[in-house]
């Protein structure tokens, strides 16, 4: 999650600095950019949907585990040792760090410096295992953001298809409220 993270970020500067710097109007007129950059809306509202296809299932797998963890039933949970839900292609990135430390990340053997992943696992067993009301808020803002972005997602894409000029229009057409409770 964090190295593809990073990959974004990289791959959204270098195309911001290009586009800033060497993209004119005038002379690539309907070429591949031209058409991202003239159906963006429509490109930003599919990967909204795919993202909260994303979010849903894995906030369904916590739920999963968390459910059969309060039936007493941790053989049908997803874990190493049980329902085995293997992620090949993190592991295969996480196994560089097999290599020795001092070669990736010079001053990392020091002993004032926190190994990579030490500082992330005990938040996460901190929050989820130890203190259940952590991990409880940590479930429900998920569900709140996911929610908020299908209303979002949903709002973009009638707001394009049928050439509303406000997103206020678009409430307005999916009938979320009237026009005349809007009091300016």
């Amino acid at each position: 999650m964090w190295i593809g993270g990073f990959l974004i970020v990289g791959v959204a500067a270098h195309a911001t600095i290009f586009m800033v710097r060497d993209y004119g109007l005038t002379t690539r007129y309907n070429d591949l950019l031209d058409h991202v950059l003239r159906y963006r809306d429509a490109i930003i509202s599919h990967l909204n949907w795919a993202c909260i296809f994303l979010s849903f299932h894995s906030f369904g797998l916590y739920i999963h585990n968390d459910t059969m963890s309060v039936l007493g039933r941790p053989q049908d949970m997803f874990s190493n040792t049980a329902i085995r839900l293997q992620p090949v292609f993190a592991q295969w990135i996480q196994n560089t760090h097999v290599l020795p430390l001092g070669a990736m990340v010079p001053g990392a053997t020091a002993s004032t410096s926190l190994t990579l992943g030490v500082l992330n696992v005990s938040i996460q067993w901190t929050s989820i295992v130890e203190e259940r009301a952590g991990g409880v808020t940590c479930y429900l803002l998920g569900g709140i953001a996911t929610t908020w972005a299908f209303f979002l997602a949903r709002i973009i894409a009638v707001s394009e298809i049928f050439m509303l000029k406000t997103p206020i229009q678009a409430v307005i057409y999916l009938g979320l409220i009237k026009e005349q409770e809007l009091a300016f």
